[in-house]
């Protein structure tokens, strides 16, 4: 019987949930969570209407518990052009980030992804007590869109075609773990035992 790890292995060759090549990203006023410092950066190219995304959130979440310190989630955008809401939810989402409210709006957002709209982004701003005035002038600013602008470009270079989709240490991960403890091992296994 063929095996496909055998034909992966035969000539020194060996299966990876990692890509081996490396991409660099603009990380300089990105929401992060997480020390700068911290030997493990995960970069997320995520859109607030994908359900694969909030699932996602949840799993990033937990394996920051798990890894306390030791990772770094950075959150970047890649709104889908059929998903309607999801540029304008980007915008409010970084719009919050400008009145360091980011990440409570993130999960808001994906709390009630069928309710995204105009209305429920600044409902949702006034309940996190963001400056009304200064939200919608952020949203409709040109910075915030010349960040997504750029994310999206980041990602189109990097390959990338759909969400959610993680970047751990520059690496693409093609692994398809679906616990914080799988995405743990696989990062411990791939990424921590190549560290110098």
């Amino acid at each position: 019987v063929n095996n496909r790890y055998d034909t992966i292995i035969k000539g020194g060759n060996r299966w990876t949930p990692f890509v081996e090549a490396v991409h660099t990203f603009t990380l300089a006023g990105r929401p992060s969570l997480g020390p700068e410092d911290a030997p493990i950066t995960i970069v997320e190219f995520s859109d607030f209407q994908c359900p694969y995304c909030s699932r996602m959130s949840a799993l990033l979440y937990e394996l920051r518990k798990r890894m306390p310190n030791r990772v770094r989630w950075v959150s970047k955008q890649f709104p889908l052009s059929f998903h309607k809401q999801a540029k304008p939810a980007a915008i409010a989402a970084l719009a919050a980030h400008q009145q360091g409210k980011y990440w409570p709006m993130h999960d808001a957002l994906f709390a009630d992804r069928k309710a995204l709209g105009e209305e429920q982004y600044k409902a949702l701003a006034k309940q996190l007590g963001l400056d009304l005035t200064r939200f919608i002038r952020d949203s409709n600013g040109k910075g915030i869109l010349g960040r997504i602008s750029q994310d999206m470009q980041e990602a189109r270079k990097a390959g990338l075609r759909g969400t959610p989709t993680l970047f751990v240490n520059g690496r693409r991960y093609t692994g398809r773990q679906t616990t914080a403890a799988g995405l743990q091992e696989d990062i411990e296994r791939y990424i921590e035992g190549k560290m110098e």
